[in-house]
């Protein structure tokens, strides 16, 4: 696959994300990379460290993190190809919303609120508590086309499921691995101009 390709993917991945407009306004090569500038700092912080899906968050408290880890690998769960946990998607979005999308934090965390509340509401626990079936039942009702949800929830779910995309597919993962691109090897490393 080349590099145009891969681009227009990205591009469309990340169309109709009305509810991220910032996604709109960057080119498809500004996205990999703003994408790949995100997965080598979330690299250069998890090097030495345990993996586990809370990391040291910098935006999200623990079972926050714990609940975005869950709703990103339902999104892109790990198939023949690794899935958001292993690109390391949750720790991706803590780092977006801990250094550059300050204005989305109060939606995202009010989003939170709002599923583990829902969550009680329909099967007496908090999100990451219930049953992955019942998970999954709740994505769904939030996500589909004709939901009676509140507009909060679904908001919350698109926005989510945004970032989700837009970091699995500017990881080496979704690039490598799941769309099939390589190259070029010097994607990210460019120095600009050196003396000699």
């Amino acid at each position: 696959m080349n590099r145009r390709h891969v681009l227009g993917q990205l591009s469309m991945i990340c169309a109709g994300a009305w509810t991220l407009p910032w996604l709109n306004e960057l080119s498809a090569e500004a996205l990999l990379a703003t994408g790949f500038e995100l997965h080598r700092h979330v690299s250069s912080r998890s090097s030495g460290e345990k993996e586990t899906s809370g990391q040291n968050p910098r935006f999200f408290n623990a079972h926050q993190m714990k609940t975005v880890d869950c709703i990103c690998e339902i999104i892109i769960p790990q198939t023949a190809t690794p899935g958001a946990r292993a690109a390391k998607v949750p720790q991706f979005i803590d780092l977006l919303l801990a250094e550059r999308e300050t204005q989305m934090r109060s939606r995202i965390a009010a989003g939170l609120r709002w599923l583990d509340k829902r969550s009680g509401q329909l099967f007496s626990k908090d999100f990451i508590s219930a049953s992955p079936e019942q998970q999954v039942e709740l994505v769904t009702r939030i996500s589909s086309s004709h939901s009676l949800e509140e507009t909060l929830g679904q908001v919350f779910f698109n926005q989510i499921k945004t970032l989700t995309a837009f970091g699995y597919y500017t990881s080496k993962e979704g690039l490598e691995q799941e769309l099939g691109y390589a190259g070029p090897q010097g994607i990210g490393s460019y120095e600009g101009s050196v003396s000699v």
